[in-house]
């Protein structure tokens, strides 16, 4: 799996995945269109956005060289629902977290209305298996970073079992400073039109609403995780797996799941705050590196990246 960042940043800000970003500027309340930028035929892109307030649309457009999709409605935050596609026939669909491209694709332009917009930023994946469990790092060096922990059962019984998204959220701003009651953070996550809690992407914005960095990739190895935690950063990996293939997991199985990664130990073993727990026993519990990276690469190799800003 290989991804690359496509994006902006507000003129004068410092983003984390600055290096793969060309940095534009725009006014509170205007409609901004990018220029047209190059991309490397991605199979899909996820879509990361951060505002102050929210009321951001982002539509999208597709090019192969010889001409253009329709615009799409890429991506909306507490934003009224678009008149805009979320399909273009032959070229692109939207999918709950994901922009699946049907056909090689090399242009691509957005055009943003917003109140507050922070950055945007594209994530585009290839992968002839986007579901290998091939770890491409060797060993990694030891690291740990402080993160609260909390349970998810320990919200409301109608909601507990789907909220590991909004509990995970909870505890990476809670350890950027940020303290949000776990309810409150699921109803702020609720994805209605999906009936979900754990879009990747509504994660993110509410995070920069929270005045933490976001974004959604996917990744082929651990190796650029720790990276990230080494510089302080956080991450929520999504992981599924079936019954009994995660030894010591408070889950017998599950089809997707969200947990904090907090760091690898001397055993090259990774270290999560995993919500499903009840108790405290989900603080800092340590998975087996081969058996955690069949239910994390084996389930896309998705990480959700913060950083406070």
């Amino acid at each position: 799996m290989h991804s690359t960042l496509y994006g902006w940043t507000l003129q004068g800000l410092s983003h984390p995945a600055s290096q793969a970003l060309a940095q534009s500027s725009w006014s509170e309340g205007q409609v901004w269109e990018s220029g047209t930028i190059s991309v490397s035929e991605p199979d899909e892109l996820i879509v990361s956005a951060s505002s102050i307030t929210g009321g951001v649309a982002v539509a999208l457009q597709f090019g192969d060289g010889s001409g253009w999709s329709d615009w799409i409605d890429g991506w909306r935050w507490r934003s009224p629902r678009s008149h805009l596609p979320d399909r273009s026939a032959g070229w692109v669909e939207c999918k709950i977290d994901t922009i699946l491209l049907r056909r090689p694709v090399t242009l691509l332009r957005a055009r943003v209305e917003q109140t507050s917009l922070q950055s945007l930023i594209l994530s585009g994946s290839k992968s002839a298996n986007p579901h290998s469990v091939k770890d491409h790092d060797g060993p990694i060096d030891p690291v740990l970073v402080d993160v609260p922990f909390r349970s998810q059962m320990d919200a409301n019984p109608d909601i507990s079992l789907r909220i590991c998204g909004p509990t995970c959220l909870a505890m990476v701003l809670e350890a950027c400073g940020t303290n949000v009651g776990t309810e409150e953070m699921a109803k702020e996550c609720y994805d209605a039109e999906e009936d979900i809690y754990g879009n990747w992407s509504r994660m993110v914005a509410v995070a920069g609403e929270n005045g933490v960095w976001g974004w959604a990739s996917r990744f082929n190895g651990l190796g650029a995780i720790a990276s990230h935690a080494r510089s302080g950063g956080l991450a929520v990996l999504s992981i599924a797996f079936e019954g009994g293939a995660l030894s010591g997991a408070a889950l017998e199985r599950t089809d997707g799941h969200l947990v904090v990664l907090k760091g690898v130990d001397a055993d090259g073993d990774v270290i999560c705050n995993d919500p499903s727990f009840g108790d405290n026993r989900g603080d800092s519990v340590v998975y087996q590196r081969d058996e955690f990276l069949k239910a994390w690469l084996g389930h896309g190799g998705v990480g959700i990246l913060f950083a406070k800003q």
